[in-house]
C-alpha cells in the first residue's frame, strides 16, 4: 500500500504502543509506512503500556507492568516488562470476558493469545510483535521500520505524541460499528483496534479505509 499526500511520502512516525487504537491503525493503513521511534524515553500516561478496551461495565484500561514502575524515565528499547504479577492471565482473562461473544473472537483469539503467552522481555519488542499481528489479521502490508536516531525519518509525517488516552479528539464522529455490549454502554469509539477485529473481522479493513487523519484534527 502506497503512503499518499494525507501522510507524506514518507508514511507516517509514532511511538510504540501497546494494542494501539483504531485511529492509529487507520493511519497506519493509509500511510502504507511506518516508522517506530526507537530513541525515545518512557513516557507515562500513554499508549505505550496500555491500551482500552470495551467490557460489560464499559471502557476497560489494560496495563502492562514495567520494571521500575511507571514513573521509570528509560529509553524505549531498554524497557523491560515486569512478572510481578501474571499481568497476561488478567488481560487474556479481560479479553474473553469482553469478547467472547463477538463474531470474530474465535477466529483471531487463537493466534493473539499464543503471541501474547511468548516471553517477550522488553516492552518494544512485544508492542512491535503485536503490531505486526494485527498488519497481518486486518490482510494489509505495512512497511516497519525503526528510527537510527530520535526522530530520524525522512520525509515522513510526524504523529509522535498526537494519539494518547487523555486527548480523543473527534472521535465522536468515527462511523459506528456492532459491539457486543452497545445495547448497554452505548457505542464507544477510540477503543484498541482488537476491539474492531473481533467485531468486523475481514470488513475491518474496509472500515479503516474510511477513516482520515482529517477525522480527529491532526
Amino acid at each position: 500500500m502506497k503512503s499518499n499526500t494525507e501522510t507524506g511520502r514518507g508514511g507516517i512516525l509514532i511511538e510504540t504502543m501497546y494494542l494501539p487504537p483504531v485511529q492509529v491503525m487507520a493511519a497506519i493503513i493509509r500511510a502504507g509506512v511506518l516508522f517506530l521511534e526507537a530513541n525515545e524515553h518512557y513516557q507515562k500516561r500513554s499508549y505505550r503500556n496500555r491500551c482500552h478496551i470495551a467490557g460489560p461495565q464499559g471502557i476497560q484500561r489494560l496495563s502492562i507492568p514495567l520494571k521500575g514502575g511507571r514513573n521509570t524515565h528509560m529509553p524505549i528499547r531498554e524497557l523491560r516488562i515486569s512478572d510481578a504479577f501474571d499481568w497476561r492471565h488478567r488481560h487474556l482473562q479481560a479479553l474473553r470476558t469482553s469478547y467472547g461473544r463477538a463474531p470474530f473472537f474465535d477466529h483471531y483469539m487463537p493466534e493473539l493469545e499464543a503471541l501474547m503467552q511468548k516471553k517477550y522481555f522488553f516492552l518494544f519488542d512485544l508492542n512491535r510483535a503485536l503490531l505486526e499481528w494485527l498488519c497481518r489479521s486486518f490482510d494489509c502490508e505495512i512497511r516497519i521500520y525503526e528510527t537510527e536516531a530520535f526522530g530520524r525519518a525522512p520525509d515522513a509525517l510526524d504523529l509522535r505524541g498526537k494519539f494518547h488516552p487523555g486527548y480523543a479528539p473527534a472521535l465522536a464522529s468515527m462511523p459506528t460499528y456492532y459491539q457486543v455490549f452497545a445495547e448497554r454502554n452505548g457505542f464507544i469509539p477510540g477503543l484498541s483496534a482488537l476491539d474492531l477485529l473481533f467485531h468486523l473481522g475481514p470488513e475491518s479493513l474496509l472500515y479503516l479505509k474510511q477513516l482520515r487523519l482529517s477525522d480527529f484534527n491532526l
